[in-house]
């Protein structure tokens, strides 16, 4: 009978306190699927996709239902962004992104990354592609900030600073962690 008190106690409890109750574990459709691309030979690309879920979904990316290849040009960022330096012909395929939970796995739509053969359009201007955004994050966790440029002759360097004192943690494209 005393195996049972502390069930019941508990029990009642939870029923009481509903704001108590933890979180089941979810994973909503995403928000964000990736977009098509077109590149030359030599640019660079960028997929993004946005979900949520509980716990937090961790995002990988495939291309024509494989995972991507493990190489430094193709950077997968922890906010559902994959860039791919240095194009070239082979890298043309459908990507998608996989975002996976202990409640399921989800599959965004699929993105069409063409590489074009040509000489791409003359850029002599640097093109900030994908600007830097504010992030809200939890004290003690990363936060992950990206920068893209493209254009110009050499190509450009990213460099990162707060509060005026330089930042060393940057990846090749421009991301910060």
């Amino acid at each position: 009978l005393s195996l049972f008190l502390p069930l019941s106690c508990c029990l009642s409890l939870y029923l009481y306190l509903p704001h108590l109750s933890p979180s089941l574990p979810a994973l909503s459709r995403f928000h964000q699927d990736p977009e098509a691309q077109v590149v030359p030979v030599g640019g660079a690309s960028r997929f993004e996709c946005q979900i949520d879920g509980v716990p937090t979904p961790r995002i990988t990316w495939e291309k024509d239902q494989e995972p991507i290849p493990s190489q430094p040009r193709f950077i997968s960022l922890p906010n559902g962004v994959l860039q791919i330096l240095g194009a070239v012909r082979e890298d043309g395929g459908a990507y998608r992104c996989v975002a996976s939970n202990y409640a399921r796995k989800r599959f965004s739509q699929d993105a069409i990354l063409t590489v074009t053969t040509g000489p791409g359009p003359a850029q002599s201007e640097v093109v900030i592609v994908a600007p830097p955004q504010n992030a809200t994050v939890v004290q003690g966790r990363p936060a992950v900030m990206e920068c893209m440029a493209q254009g110009g002759q050499p190509k450009p360097l990213v460099s990162w600073s707060r509060q005026g004192k330089t930042l060393s943690q940057s990846l090749p494209s421009g991301a910060a962690v």
